[in-house]
């Protein structure tokens, strides 16, 4: 169970990662936003884990809503189908 919540969380995180990239925001940007440095935000998504006051300050910055960002990694809601669909 608690494996599987680590993978949920990095789920949700790359999903925001995504977004940013799909809106052209950079990590810069996005690490100013959470008033943290730009390594410790590429730290955060290389591990897939961050603070969920972090977490919901990111998921604002990209333009998503927090509870969708985690029902987005499920990778079956139309949210995620139409993210994957944006990359391509």
């Amino acid at each position: 169970m608690l494996e599987s919540s680590y993978k949920l969380a990095a789920r949700a995180i790359d999903v925001l990662r995504k977004k940013a990239l799909i809106n052209e925001q950079s990590k810069t940007e996005l690490a100013s936003a959470l008033h943290i440095a730009r390594p410790t935000l590429n730290a955060r998504f290389e591990a897939g884990d961050m603070m969920l006051s972090k977490f919901i300050q990111l998921s604002k910055a990209v333009g998503v809503d927090p509870c969708e960002a985690l029902n987005d990694c499920d990778g079956e809601s139309p949210a995620s189908s139409a993210l994957s669909e944006e990359e391509e």
